[in-house]
């Protein structure tokens, strides 16, 4: 009886482990170099100037670029796109 107990006990852990290593993982994976961020947003914002207003379509678009107005508010939503080596993985703790 107190053998199944541990047993049931011990497979628990053994899930909860292999959840918390997959949740690990996602986390490492989702990690981004925020310094080449910042050094991308940088650079455009030096030559957002030069852009032409083809440029800076393409730019909103590239950054996936979406605004949405409701009332008085104002939300604009958009990501970095980034390539597949370019995710590095950045510990700040």
């Amino acid at each position: 009886m107190e053998n199944e107990k541990i047993n049931r006990q011990r497979t628990d852990l053994k899930q909860r482990r292999a959840e918390l290593e997959t949740k690990i993982k996602q986390a490492r994976e989702a990690e981004v170099d925020i310094e080449g961020i910042e050094r991308f947003c940088t650079l455009v914002r030096q030559n957002l100037r030069d852009f032409t207003f083809d440029d800076k379509r393409l730019a909103l678009e590239a950054l996936q670029t979406e605004v949405w107005v409701d009332g008085e508010t104002i939300t604009v939503l958009g990501s970095i796109p980034i390539i597949e080596g370019d995710i590095v993985s950045t510990r700040r703790w």
